[in-house]
């Protein structure tokens, strides 16, 4: 009975592992991707990211809301015109990261923005961006 309760607890604590893992680098892609994309979409790419505020995922965004995000982020911060997108399909999982990263803009002080990236179920690049 004793090695029943060992085996047990040594898979449960290789799943726990295993799901820590998975989770670790989901989040470090989506740091990467939010990097690339401010990169390639910032009209000055002198920036620097203050703090990852929060990652998690979600099934609640409509493509409605995509839209709206798309045509708001052309409005918001210092953002290129005719960003490209990675395509949403609605109903799919996205995984958002919550950024707090300040623009050089050549005053005094630099803006200081909050945006959340949201990003494809498959890591491969953000669907839209959202003010905070």
């Amino acid at each position: 009975m004793k090695n029943v309760i060992r085996q047990s607890s040594c898979v449960l604590c290789a799943l726990l592992l295993a799901a820590l893992m998975v989770g670790c680098s989901e989040e470090h892609r989506s740091k990467s991707l939010v990097k690339d994309f401010l990169n390639e979409n910032l009209t000055n790419d002198d920036y620097s990211v203050d703090r990852y505020l929060k990652f998690d995922s979600t099934f609640r965004v409509s493509s409605q809301a995509i839209t709206s995000l798309h045509a708001n982020a052309q409005k918001i911060g210092p953002f290129k015109t005719g960003i490209r997108y990675q395509p949403y399909k609605q109903g799919d999982k996205l995984y958002f990261l919550r950024v707090k990263y300040d623009v050089e803009t050549g005053g005094e002080k630099p803006m200081e923005l909050t945006h959340t990236f949201y990003i494809d179920k498959d890591m491969q690049g953000v669907v839209a961006v959202k003010e905070n």
